[in-house]
């Protein structure tokens, strides 16, 4: 366990220093960025190739409040905790309606993760936080909503780096939480692929910022994205909206959705 774990402290090093082969700057990404007028950064890695692709470069290790991206987390350390029991878990909504938590995870996912961020006992929550150095060195105050106000923060190579030991169970969680939150990061699939992402948007002080992290998969072999974007124009959900369908195209282009890969 420790040895994946070290390998998701190397992965961050390399980005920071730059100095690894298999890195490949793609300057023609940042046609995907201009025409949706939007600053940021796209990471991808081609697990079976064990290539990192990424515009730009330089913004690859900057960090940004995760947002309901943290839900990724807050699940995980829910489940490890025994705060949830299983994904079919009920919680009662605002409603007054309950629902489980897998339904919630995918319909109201912004409701599911200030719960459980507030849920869990602080010194839970920063044992793990601090366990799997998620991004930056942070004490929290579950009081406050510390996965927005810039308390808690994360790189995109970070956020990559999350997923990749997810996907493979290699994080310092058990396996069941680990294989649980994977199932529910699921939501698109076929025949000729699977597709398991997290996006969220928030409102900071500056500009409009989102996340869109995840994976495809095709032929039992998974490709994982970070992608984090920033807009002065639009509102949260305009830009939620469209990182999704910037993500989509662009996946697209790279041959993806096809069950050639």
């Amino acid at each position: 366990m420790m040895k994946a774990f070290t390998g998701f402290l190397l992965i961050c090093i390399i980005f920071l220093t730059s100095c690894h082969s298999g890195i490949k700057e793609k300057p023609s990404w940042k046609t995907y960025l201009d025409h949706a007028h939007l600053q940021g950064c796209m990471m991808l890695y081609d697990n079976m190739h064990d290539v990192v692709s990424v515009y730009p470069l330089q913004q690859a290790s900057q960090r940004y409040a995760p947002g309901n991206s943290f839900l990724l987390f807050s699940a995980l350390v829910a489940l490890e905790s025994g705060l949830v029991a299983d994904t079919s878990s009920m919680l009662k909504l605002p409603s007054g309606d309950s629902a489980s938590m897998g339904i919630i995870f995918r319909q109201q996912p912004d409701w599911l993760n200030q719960w459980l961020s507030t849920h869990i006992r602080k010194q839970v929550m920063q044992f793990w936080i601090d366990s799997v150095h998620y991004g930056k060195p942070a004490q929290i105050d579950t009081a406050n909503a510390y996965w927005n106000n810039g308390n808690l923060l994360i790189s995109p190579d970070e956020q990559l780096g999350l997923l990749i030991h997810l996907y493979f169970h290699e994080l310092p969680f058990h396996e069941r939480p680990q294989r649980l939150v994977q199932h529910l990061m699921l939501k698109e699939t076929t025949p000729n692929y699977s597709w398991s992402y997290l996006t969220t948007s928030l409102q900071t002080d500056s500009a409009a910022q989102a996340w869109m992290i995840g994976w495809e998969e095709e032929n039992k072999h998974p490709y994982f994205f970070s992608i984090h974007v920033q807009s002065y124009q639009e509102t949260p959900h305009q830009l939620q909206q469209r990182v999704i369908a910037l993500t989509r195209q662009w996946l697209k282009d790279q041959g993806f959705f096809e069950g050639k890969k």
